[in-house]
């Protein structure tokens, strides 16, 4: 794979944690530290999509790749709204997929003309970073609440 396919991995994350940040969040408006930790954590993805978006018009498509229209997650998404503890676990498989193709997507970008692109990564690491510390520690209180 080249330089914009793991763009596009990473851009097809960021908008799945937005969207489910967002889903959760409407789920759980009565749990105030989970609904506007949802839309904190939903906002952060939402810059990395703007962010991503302004980056990768500098990226073509190999010809030589075959097409990946379909670019499939490695975490399904599940219903939500049935088990708080389960919703955040999903999440945060989501931030550990994003964190994953934000490191494969640094390795491809490697030449010194990339340095926006690596920048971009760098800061990527710090803020899914913070995400998935929120959802680790949410998860812990959950799970000490019904144990």
């Amino acid at each position: 794979m080249n330089t914009y396919h793991y763009i596009q991995l990473l851009l097809a994350t960021e908008k799945r944690l937005m969207e489910n940040f967002i889903r959760i969040a409407e789920y759980y408006k009565t749990e105030p530290g989970i609904y506007y930790g949802c839309q904190e954590m939903a906002s952060i993805s939402n810059d990395h999509i703007r962010e991503i978006r302004r980056e990768s018009v500098k990226y073509k498509k190999d010809q030589d790749e075959p097409d990946r229209e379909n670019l499939e997650s490695m975490v399904m998404d599940p219903e939500h709204g049935n088990d708080l503890s389960m919703d955040l676990h999903f999440m945060w498989l989501l931030t550990m997929e994003s964190a994953l193709f934000n490191y494969l997507l640094l390795q491809s970008s490697s030449n010194e003309s990339e340095n926006d692109l690596e920048q971009m990564c760098n800061y990527f690491e710090r803020e899914t970073e913070k995400q998935s510390q929120w959802l680790m520690y949410r998860l812990h209180m959950v799970v000490r609440v019904d144990a």
